[in-house]
């Protein structure tokens, strides 16, 4: 079995891989939309795996320039920018979630054929959950209030702003102690209990004191 599937040709998969997550894609925004919707939306699933299969044969075909596969990209955003006016014009609607989606499938070739497959499968995971959660994102968004965004910007500060610009050196010979390794104690204490907060309102916002502890 495994003598098998090393004969398999790699471009084989990676094409297999880019029509399969293509399909999906289209297959989850299609969902997205009621059969009056279908209608007025930018194809269906099926365009959405020709979208991936275009940029994957150009891509291939020149690999190393890829003007091929720069001027299909180009192609291909010509087409939407007309579908988005034409949105606009008719439906009165600025949502841009199908046009990205597909400027993104047109992207999934290059990802599979460069890229390690981690990267692949978290790109390919996170389009479908937050395709998915539309609706439960917009609700969580509501929940968040100024101070939320000036607390999250205070923990990026003291995170990812101070902490790498203090020095890690021993500061008494006497005691295995930096400023860096101080601040570190700070950033996970400050990150605990923000974690903790963001459960309590959250995801659990029913529950007692016994989450934050």
């Amino acid at each position: 079995m495994t003598n098998f599937l090393q004969e398999i040709p790699t471009l084989f998969i990676q094409f297999l891989l880019t029509a399969v997550f293509s399909f999906i894609v289209g297959l989850e925004q299609r969902k997205q939309h009621s059969e009056k919707e279908e209608l007025l939306t930018f194809g269906t699933d099926r365009t959405f795996v020709f979208i991936g299969l275009l940029g994957f044969v150009l891509l291939v075909a020149e690999p190393v320039g890829m003007y091929l596969y720069l001027g299909g990209g180009l192609a291909v955003s010509a087409l939407l920018g007309i579908f988005y006016h034409q949105k606009i014009k008719l439906q009165n609607n600025f949502g841009l979630t199908t046009v990205l989606l597909a400027l993104l499938t047109y992207t999934i070739p290059l990802l599979v054929i460069t890229q390690p497959k981690w990267l692949t499968m978290l790109f390919f995971v996170l389009v479908l959950v937050l395709t998915e959660l539309k609706r439960e994102i917009g609700g969580l968004s509501k929940k968040f209030n100024r101070s939320e965004f000036i607390t999250v910007a205070k923990f990026i500060v003291i995170a990812g702003i101070i902490l790498p610009a203090l020095p890690d050196q021993q500061i008494f010979s006497f005691l295995n102690l930096s400023p860096y390794k101080v601040w570190l104690a700070i950033v996970v204490i400050s990150g605990i209990s923000y974690l903790s907060y963001i459960l309590r309102k959250f995801v659990f916002p029913d529950a007692g004191l016994l989450i934050t502890g």
